[in-house]
């Protein structure tokens, strides 16, 4: 599937926001003296190489210092007198460590800036506001201790290529110090290499004596560029502004030839997709290229990208699911198979267990598999060409499709308050939520995309003129679809004041429903708010079944008699049983997880079965139990009120989900409260119990 490209001509470091720790892993050591074969750490006869251990090991703080006004320098101490660390290039450290009174723990990855051979482990700490590994870090105090990971990222070996650019954002420059290091260390390593380092003052600039001394050292080999976006002093040895492709192309060389040439790039998600195009499968592997050094005429091949962004597995910023590993086990013909309890979100439709992260990945793209193709439709991925443009609160959108061309034209409601670039809230037909202060909100008409009228609806809309093949989709995948190509155009047109990386989606009612799918269907969605979704939405289908002893709980049967929200394949399911399926809506909310998903429940309507949904968002919940954030789940019930209102004393918990997932900063999201005497029987409907995978 196609990941966005980023046609910005430049970016300024200020705009970076230079998130979450130091570099996301790539990272390099000082080699052995050989111009062939993978490189080795360098050690002595009987020193104890402490890594690669396959778990974590506790390191004792010995010395920190500041080494600018927010980074911290800290040195640990290697377990026994005559340790090392034992890292082969190019590995990173990923630390965790469990706040008091936290559920789960944090963890996060930094590049080492000491030696392998070295007895200690050294780590450039750049402290952000709200960074809990960054804090806690900066917290420490010499005799505490720290537990770390080594995590293998990028093979290299000695004169592989003949040229290398290195391009970093703040506190990516550690990964990028080490490369260089190591490849100017090694005598017959005759590689050159190019640094563009971009800050927003010159004071940010990191372990700047360091790099003057190696290009001092090595003036032939080693060249440097300082971008900053404030240079107030006016240093002409300072590029002032921004990082553009006329520096990246005074970095490179003349000819771009095969593996001759290797652009790396660390820095934050937004200076990643401005100079090389998004992150693909789930923010680890490299996406497709584009920005800046596409448009240089690099290849894939030649760009090597890492982001400083890092929540265990799942930093994507793909259009719905990556493309599903090779690795994972596949779907048997028939995956289907009677069972009137709640499915088991940790077991393979072929019966294997869920026992890692890694099964986990797997287990979401089987999940998400199996609804496409017996409930939702399946939704395609990224049109042929995808454009914008912005007048006033309009935004333009056309995508093609072969010779099959569409427009729509979303609005957008900027705050009166706040900073630019906004975060925003994606909502169906009508925002039903109070706009939270320093939010944009885009109002979304999702009928045009998929008519919803009732079931002569089926195949109309504008995403079914694009697609004239599926007409038996559901609309909510439709409309799932109409809002991935607005981020989509957010991403490429930064003159919407718009965050795509903060992007959340709401609707209520039928379009909580469709909310709901949007988030599980599109992982840039960092929060996803349906509210008063009843049976097909945050409602389980067995549940509801259940609930329906007294004939006023909406069912799949009735629902699909009702509109053309799910796939016509669907009713095969609805109109007979409902327990067949491999799966239900505990699963749905899984697919979201670990990112935000508040719900939003009413208890005064039985229409929308509040038992029904309160029973499968706790079971939903376990899922993200799993992960080890039960938190970023929360569950909201009214006693009653008119359907689709929002009641004020809600407010609170709608803000501390806002707060968390939009503005990154610390807030209580771990509640989950019915209303009334609302309970649920997890013996009843739950015999599987939940892993710890995290």
């Amino acid at each position: 599937m196609a990941t966005p490209r980023r046609l910005l001509a430049s970016v300024s470091p200020a705009t970076l926001g230079l998130a979450a720790a130091a570099g996301a892993g790539l990272v390099a050591f000082n080699m052995s003296k050989s111009s062939s074969g993978p490189a080795q750490p360098q050690k002595s006869l009987g020193q104890k190489p402490v890594f690669p251990a396959m778990g974590f090991v506790s390191l004792t703080l010995e010395e920190a210092r500041m080494v600018n006004h927010d980074t911290k320098e800290l040195k640990f101490k290697l377990p026994g007198d005559d340790a090392t660390s034992g890292l082969t290039p190019v590995s990173s450290l990923l630390t965790r460590h469990t706040a008091a009174g936290a559920w789960f723990p944090t963890f996060r990855p930094y590049t080492p800036i000491s030696t392998p051979d070295s007895p200690y482990i050294t780590l450039l700490v750049k402290q952000y506001p709200n960074g809990r590994a960054s804090t806690h870090l900066h917290n420490l105090v010499p005799g505490q201790t720290l537990n770390v990971k080594a995590i293998p990222e990028l093979p290299y070996k000695a004169n592989q290529h003949k040229h290398m650019v290195l391009v970093a954002g703040g506190a990516g420059i550690t990964p990028m110090f080490q490369i260089a290091r190591t490849i100017l260390d090694n005598t017959e390593d005759k590689t050159q290499l190019s640094l563009i380092y971009a800050n927003k003052t010159e004071s940010d600039i990191l372990m700047k004596k360091e790099l003057d001394a190696l290009a001092s050292q090595y003036p032939q080999r080693f060249a440097t560029t300082y971008v900053v976006s404030d240079n107030k002093k006016n240093d002409r040895s300072l590029e002032k502004g921004y990082v553009t492709k006329e520096i990246l192309s005074k970095a490179l060389p003349a000819k771009l030839e095969g593996d001759d040439v290797k652009v790396l790039v660390c820095g934050p998600p937004a200076m990643l997709d401005a100079i090389a195009g998004a992150k693909g499968a789930k923010g680890w592997a490299q996406g497709r290229l584009g920005g800046m050094l596409k448009d240089l005429g690099l290849t894939e091949k030649q760009v090597e990208q890492q982001t400083m962004s890092y929540m265990l597995f799942y930093n994507s910023r793909d259009t719905g699911l990556t493309k599903r590993p090779d690795n994972c086990p596949k779907i048997p013909r028939d995956a289907t198979h009677y069972n009137p309890k709640l499915p088991d979100p940790f077991r393979f439709a072929n019966g294997r267990p869920v026992k890692t992260i890694s099964d986990f990945v797997c287990r979401q793209h089987e999940v998400s598999e199996l609804f496409q193709n017996l409930e939702l439709g399946t939704k395609p991925g990224k049109p042929d060409a995808v454009s914008g443009s912005i007048s006033g609160g309009n935004l333009s959108i056309t995508a093609t499709v072969d010779d099959k061309t569409i427009s729509f034209i979303p609005t957008i409601t900027y705050p009166p308050n706040g900073t630019a670039p906004y975060p925003a809230i994606i909502a169906f037909g009508s925002l039903t939520i109070p706009a939270p202060s320093g939010v944009a909100i885009i109002t979304y008409n999702n009928d045009e995309i998929g008519a919803q009228i009732n079931q002569s609806s089926r195949g109309q809309g504008k995403f079914f003129e694009l697609y004239p093949d599926k007409t038996a989709n559901g609309a909510m995948t439709a409309w799932a679809w109409g809002v991935s190509r607005i981020i989509d155009v957010l991403e490429t047109l930064p003159s919407t004041n718009i965050n795509p990386r903060k992007i959340a989606v709401t609707g209520c009612s039928r379009d909580g429903k469709g909310a709901l799918v949007a988030g599980t269907l599109d992982s840039r969605i960092v929060l996803t708010i349906p509210q008063e979704s009843g049976s097909g939405g945050t409602a389980c289908w067995r549940l509801s079944d259940y609930e329906n002893h007294n004939g006023t709980t909406q069912t799949a049967s009735e629902i699909v008699q009702e509109n053309v929200w799910f796939a016509s394949q669907f009713d095969e399911f609805a109109n007979t049983t409902v327990n067949t399926l491999p799966f239900d809506h505990h699963m749905l909310a899984g697919l979201i997880a670990p990112r935000g998903l508040l719900v939003i429940d009413n208890l005064g309507y039985e229409w929308l079965g509040p038992w029904s949904s309160y029973g499968c968002m706790k079971t939903g919940r376990k899922i993200y139990q799993a992960l080890g954030a039960p938190d970023h789940l929360g569950y909201s019930m009214s006693p009653s009120h008119p359907h689709c209102s929002y009641p004020s004393y809600q407010t609170p918990e709608l803000q501390a989900f806002v707060d968390k997932f939009l503005f990154d900063k610390a807030a209580d999201t771990a509640f989950f409260e019915p209303s009334g005497n609302i309970t649920f029987d997890d013996e009843q409907w739950v015999d599987w119990v939940t892993p710890k995978l995290y």
